[in-house]
């Protein structure tokens, strides 16, 4: 099959359901653990710096995995690491669902290390699969990966009130990459696509300027995502908000954000206008920041106000990994550099505030921390949009 043209309808949709329904793995279950943060401290004992610290793992891993991520889909093929990766999903989730508290850890690593994969590989499936309409098929990824998360922490307290318990709500999101795993199996003949030709060097995307600030611009707003996800159902439950109303409002937060993703990637397929999309995106997460730290009782109008800038910003991160790679190879580079340091960065984030927590007893300070994180996204929105040379070699 020849990447970009398909010659039947059958296939153009395995194709697709293949590739958005991976990217529908990577996040609802980790967002489901943020509005179970009380429950789960209740029910282990573990303290709000420890569970800030398991929030922090999958970022861990997420940075940790994603240069070795870039090595397997080179040698063995985007296809075969799909299957792993749909395979570690399930049993990351299992694990850590059945296993009591080191299964949560265990399962946690084994879990956020498939996903880190995984954000390596969508985006050289879209830049391979996808090449004539790359930016709108970049937004349709950021759109399924804003919806599924949404609905992980949406729909965490309804599927407690279900399962009767944390874990059984966890366990839940095992079936989605069940059925995701059959599609790839479907796709097994494939295997033979691995590549052959010269690897993309991480050398000479260290020497880029314009990677440098993709991944800066990536680890900014994944941070300010995942300080929201991981704590502000406890943040508002602080100022007096029932568990219900803090779901809801996270709920909102992204699924009300979700297609903006898609306008924002329409917008960059028609207009070319990177530099003015990236500040666009930016610029209501730090609205929305500032509204939180200084005004409590209108979370969700603040919230409402960052969510297109989020949703917007994880599209322009995923359009900006194709916008400067000449080909699937070079993609593969540019997007292990800026997932290894955008979520090192963004790991420091659920850690820092649950530590900071712990520290002064206020959720203050991690919504200064979520202030100052989006004003450095707005600074380096540009730097990172701007076009430079697009081969990556010295």
């Amino acid at each position: 099959m020849t990447p970009g043209k398909f010659p039947k309808v059958g296939a153009r949709v395995l194709v697709a359901v293949s590739i958005f329904g991976l990217a529908a793995c990577l996040r609802p279950a980790i967002t489901a653990v943020g509005p179970l943060v009380p429950d789960i401290n209740t029910s282990t004992g573990l303290s709000y710096g420890a569970l800030g610290l398991l929030g922090s793992v999958p970022l861990l891993l997420f940075g940790l995995v994603a240069p070795f991520a870039a090595v397997a889909v080179r040698r063995g093929g985007p296809v075969a690491v799909a299957q792993w990766v749909t395979l570690a999903l399930i049993v990351g989730i299992v694990i850590r669902s059945v296993a009591g508290i080191p299964g949560l850890w265990l399962g946690t690593v084994v879990l956020g290390a498939a996903v880190a994969i995984g954000n390596v590989l969508v985006p050289v499936l879209v830049r391979r699969d996808y090449s004539h309409c790359a930016p709108t098929a970049s937004g349709v990824n950021a759109v399924v990966i804003s919806t599924f998360a949404a609905l992980g922490s949406g729909l965490a307290v309804l599927f407690t009130e279900w399962t009767g318990d944390w874990r059984g709500t966890l366990a839940l999101w095992a079936v989605l990459p069940v059925g995701v795993a059959a599609a790839w199996f479907l796709r097994r003949r494939e295997r033979a696509e691995a590549g052959n030709g010269p690897e993309a060097g991480r050398a000479s995307q260290l020497r880029r300027p314009v990677a440098w600030a993709v991944t800066g611009f990536m680890g900014l707003q994944s941070l300010t995502f995942y300080l929201i996800i991981t704590w502000l159902p406890s943040i508002e439950l602080s100022r007096g908000a029932s568990p219900e109303s803090a779901a809801f409002h996270l709920l909102v937060y992204q699924l009300f954000g979700a297609p903006f993703g898609l306008v924002f990637s329409w917008f960059l397929q028609r207009t070319g206008r990177y530099v003015l999309t990236a500040a666009l995106v930016s610029l209501p997460v730090l609205i929305g920041a500032a509204g939180l730290l200084v005004d409590d009782a209108n979370a969700l109008l603040w919230l409402a106000i960052a969510a297109p800038g989020s949703a917007g910003a994880l599209s322009v991160a995923l359009a900006l990994m194709a916008y400067h790679s000449a080909d699937a190879r070079e993609a593969a580079g540019l997007s292990a550099m800026a997932n290894s340091g955008g979520y090192l960065l963004a790991a420091v984030g659920p850690f820092l505030a649950g530590l900071m927590h712990e520290w002064t007893g206020s959720w203050s300070p991690a919504l200064i921390l979520l202030v100052a994180a989006s004003a450095l996204q707005v600074a380096i929105a540009v730097p990172a949009a701007r076009r430079r040379r697009v081969t990556g070699r010295a």
